[in-house]
């Protein structure tokens, strides 16, 4: 009873407690206007210091309206005080005594002399690095009336573009792009760079944004993704605006200006219509946002990311025969989409509620020729070519919503469900050969795959998060949930023709098979957070989470009726239904349960200049595998150990370093003790003996701003080390089909180091900068002996015996069969890039001129002739020029690029690329008419390199080549007559 008594009587001290900590706190409110104009100042930092102290007790950053919120502040006498670039500091002395303090408006002065210093140049203040921010003025990089979000991004430094239009910033993948802080069509920031006008922005933010718990709590977890945030231009968010692009134009063939010798199916597709066209219609004002997009064009820039496409080629797997792997990369892309984003404040901005839906298409034309040459050991080289076509086709829809919603100064939740369904369909076939470096054949066919998909997915979130009267007592609860259902029936079809000794055998080795595959995947997670201030600055954070997941795969393989296979060919593709057979070996019936569950610790210390952690999780893990009835089960203990300071040494200089350690297990696909035989020359299999690895990963960053001269850098260092990696072991059978079977090999290790530096030269209009990275990483992988006889491992039925395999090669007494048989490769590779630009900037012209060079040198040690690993460079050098004619309204747009390449087994010939657009304005600036060229001298490739374990990999894509567009651009609304 007794005991009964003292537990309440510390439940009711505790609630007393939360409830004298609420009466005598209250919240700061006002708006930053700047002094002459009257404009909102957004993104300020405004501070809170106790009277006569010199320790900051509270900072938050203004919003793009100007406002300032500052919640749960301890009754007292503060000094405000107000920081922003180009404003004098503001300060005000302060009495909370009451529940809330409404300061209004609080003008900033601006600062002249600051202002001075930004006249002297036209280049002005380009990049800004603040804390976790890197902040670009879009201003200051010229773009024309018809450029996207895309095109200004390529020109922003340290950003990159990819082929595929990922995002990434220095090195970090960009996985949301944001407008003014509301999200844009949730988690796809390729639609929004290929949709949204360059004119419409006026600042870009690149922000490592925090996770919501440490935005909640103030208590900063380690838990960062890289976003972008854009600031639309003022005159944009006062109603309805519209860009309207209609664009027509074709191909100009002609010849290949380059001189190369390639395949007419490489260029015979450049000979059509193109056309492009998009529409962005907006309705923005201060407590709401509504887009309508459009999209559609022949001219590979598809707007949107395609998720149905993404899943049926997780379905394809290894698909499409050879190792071109059925017409991957480059390639010309039709693509279509409509989009409706909005977002909306609600009950006196209590609730933010979002939602989208989007529908998009695609057709795409691919084909390649791939050279691939092998190290062997023990005998000659060897080299596979490869030529690949493949079309696919996919659409789908898409739904997400957001809602969040602020009970009170205390309690909020956040719901973020989302559905997606599509399908799509692909036919892939190749022609290939495999040839030792003197000549003597080993193998050649081909292969032909194609298949049929539908499927469909949700997921979603829901976080609730309490304060808990103290500050930075918080606690918060997640719960994540994912279901998806994907569905494939498709046709794997090849011929190999095998040699002995040079000479071809009198029977082909064929595959004719269909598929019916199905799987069904789902996962559930909950997490719970609790922080508690211990005082003196430093809190402790306790969470347990706790993961399952589950899937189920189903393929069910036949072997076609009788045909005759001397007249199976890439033309007939026969396959009869009648008398077919069901193939025990090809099919299978996976079924995999994860369970992990999560218990960690983190003890932090923060302050306004310095956050400091260092914590460790425990994760225990079950998985449970059901293989065509055989079961497989691991339990095991992992663990994860963090640390990390952050020193913000002012709002300018700021340094991050960081560390991480983390067990992982293998994938299901990596313990799936299966064959995969959708390429007839690389056969894939599973190892049920697979254990976890280790991975530590240590990262430093610094970055710095001058205010007065606009001068800034950032820099990185990063470093990792596995243990226990999951490599391959690759070999050979007697008619060079390749072997790939995953174990745990030696440690693997990685660096990385890249620098960034953006600045005005002196008081001129030039501005220079210089994008540096350099990385290292280094693996190990067991080659095989060239031809080893695998007979001995599989049986009358063709099923590998993967018990024998393993007792023979990495069971305890296998130490001698492995080091015969395999040879432990060492790969190195030395990854070296430069990226140096010089802009020269009036109000009406800008002229750019930059190098690039990228260097990639291997090392194995299975090769021991040095011109097997000599570097490969690619070189460019490239110019640019914008110039806006006075008050004609005419702009010419001029760019060009002269690549060339060295050390290359295959020479790709140099390129000149040179594109242009003259446009002008017309209808008062309410509209734009524009031709633009692209390729002139129509020299455009598509060519990538590759080295893995012991292989070189050159490939050239399809490439859309020359052609002409003429179109015409309408800005209606508060768009309307705007150029900048």
């Amino acid at each position: 009873m007794r005991k009964t008594a003292k537990f309440f009587a510390a439940i009711l001290s505790f609630f007393l407690s939360v409830t004298l900590f609420a009466q005598n706190s209250g919240n700061v409110t006002g708006t930053l206007l700047d002094g002459n104009s009257g404009e909102p100042v957004g993104f300020a930092t405004v501070s809170l210091t106790p009277k006569g102290s010199t320790k900051v007790s509270k900072y938050v950053l203004s919003t793009s309206a100007g406002k300032v919120t500052i919640d749960n502040v301890r009754h007292g006498t503060y000094v405000l005080k107000a920081e922003m670039m180009g404003y004098k500091t503001y300060t005000q002395e302060i009495t909370i005594k009451d529940r809330n303090l409404a300061l209004g408006d609080l003008k900033m002065e601006v600062d002249q002399e600051v202002l001075d210093a930004a006249s002297v140049s036209a280049m002005g203040n380009a990049v800004v690095v603040k804390k976790d921010t890197v902040e670009y003025n879009a201003s200051s990089f010229a773009t024309t009336d018809n450029d996207m979000l895309i095109n200004l991004l390529k020109k922003l430094p340290g950003i990159e573009v990819g082929d595929d239009g990922s995002i990434t910033s220095n090195g970090e993948r960009v996985t949301k792009i944001y407008i003014d802080g509301k999200t844009f069509f949730m988690d796809d920031p390729q639609l929004a760079s290929q949709n949204i006008p360059a004119k419409m922005i006026e600042k870009l933010k690149v922000i490592k944004k925090k996770s919501e718990q440490a935005e909640f709590s103030g208590i900063d977890d380690g838990q960062e993704e890289t976003v972008i945030d854009l600031s639309v231009q003022q005159s944009m968010m006062n109603g309805m605006f519209a860009n309207v692009m209609l664009g027509a134009g074709h191909d100009l063939k002609g010849e290949d200006a380059s001189g190369d010798d390639v395949p007419d199916w490489m260029t015979e597709h450049n000979d059509a219509v193109r056309f492009q066209s998009n529409a962005f219609i907006g309705n923005f004002r201060k407590n709401s946002q509504i887009s309508l997009i459009l999209n559609a064009n022949n001219a590979n820039t598809r707007g949107f990311g395609d998720i149905a496409g993404g899943n049926m080629r997780a379905m394809m797997g290894g698909g499409g025969g050879g190792f071109g792997g059925g017409g991957g990369g480059g390639g010309i892309t039709t693509s279509w989409m409509g989009g409706l984003n909005g977002s909306v404040d609600l009950f006196d901005n209590d609730m933010q509620l979002a939602g989208n839906y989007v529908y998009n298409g695609s057709n795409t034309y691919s084909g390649s020729l791939t050279s691939r040459t092998t190290h062997m050991l023990g005998s000659e080289d060897i080299v596979s070519d490869t030529e690949s076509h493949g079309v696919s086709n996919s659409d789908g829809h898409r739904f997400g919503i957001r809602l969040e919603h602020k009970f009170s100064e205390n309690t909020s939740i956040l719901f973020e469900p989302q559905v997606n369904f599509g399908g799509g369909n692909f036919n892939n076939s190749s022609l290939f050969n495999t040839v030792s470096v003197s000549g003597i054949p080993s193998n050649d066919g081909w292969s032909s795959s194609n298949g049929v998909n539908n499927n469909w997915a949700t997921n979603g979130r829901f976080l609730l998060r309490q304060r808990l009267g103290m500050p930075g007592r918080t606690l918060t609860a997640n719960v994540t949930w994912n279901y998806s259902e994907n569905k494939m029936e498709s046709f794997n079809q090849s011929l190999t023709n095998n040699y002995r000794g040079g000479v071809k055998t009198d029977t082909p080795t064929l595959v004719n098979q269909r598929s019916d595959q199905k799987t069904n995947s789902a996962s559930a997670s909950g997490r719970v957070e609790y922080t508690e201030p211990m005082g003196n600055n430093f809190y402790l954070s306790a969470n347990y989470a706790y993961n399952w997941s589950e899937s189920h795969t189903n393929k069910d393989t036949y072997n076609s009726g009788f045909y005759d296979w001397h007249t199976f060919g890439p033309e007939n593709l026969i396959y009869v239904r009648d008398g077919e057979t069901y193939d025990d070996v090809y099919s299978n019936s996976i079924y995999n349960r994860n369970i992990t569950q999560n218990i960690g610790f983190n003890m932090m210390y923060q302050s306004d200049k310095m956050h400091a952690q260092i914590g460790a999780a425990l994760m225990p893990r079950n998985i449970y595998n059901m293989t065509n009835g055989k079961d497989y089960e691991d339990k095991s203990l992992n663990w994860a150990p963090n640390a990390s300071i952050f020193a913000n040494f002012n709002d300018f200089s700021n340094m991050r370093l960081f560390y991480n350690g983390r067990s992982s297990q293998p994938s299901t696909t990596q313990l799936m003790p299966v064959m995969d035989n959708s390429n007839p020359l690389s056969m894939t299999l599973g190892n049920p003996y697979l254990v976890s690895y280790f991975n530590h990963s240590l990262r430093l960053e610094y970055g710095y701003t001058n205010r007065q001269t606009f001068f800034s850098m950032r820099t990185s260092l990063n470093g990792s080390m596995t243990t226990d990696p999951i490599v391959n072991a690759v070999w050979y059978d007697q008619s060079m089909v390749e072997y790939r079977f995953p174990i745990n090999g030696k440690a693997s290790k990685n660096a990385n180091f890249m620098f960034m530096l953006n600045t005005p030269i002196g008081k001129s209009n030039f501005r220079v900068s210089t994008n540096t990275n350099v990385s290292f990483n280094q693996s190990h992988s067991y080659i095989g002996a060239a031809k080893m006889d695998m007979s001995a491992f599989f049986n009358e039925n063709k099923e590998f015996n993967y018990v024998k395999f393993h007792d023979t090669y990495w069971g305890d007494s296998a130490k001698k069969a492995f080091g015969t048989d395999f040879l432990d490769n060492r790969t190195t590779n030395l990854n070296v890039s430069e990226n140096l630009s010089l802009t020269y900037r009036l109000d009406n012209l800008e002229l750019t001129a930059g190098a690039r060079t990228r260097m990639s040198k291997p090392w194995y040690t299975v090769v021991t002739d040095d011109t097997d690993q000599t570097a490969n460079w690619t070189n460019t050098v490239s110019g640019s020029a914008n110039w806006i004619v006075g008050e004609t309204g005419l702009n010419f747009n001029l760019n060009g690029n002269y690549t060339w390449y060295e050390g290359f087994t295959t020479d790709p010939g140099s390129s000149f690329i040179i594109n242009t657009e003259i446009s002008k304005t017309i209808f008062r600036g309410a509209g734009t008419f524009a031709i633009r060229a692209y390729d002139l001298l129509n020299q455009t490739k598509t060519f990538s390199v590759s080295d893995s374990e012991n292989y070189h990999t050159e490939s050239r894509s399809i490439a859309l080549g020359r052609y002409v567009i003429a179109s015409l651009t309408f800005r209606l609304g508060t768009f309307g007559g705007r150029r900048g």
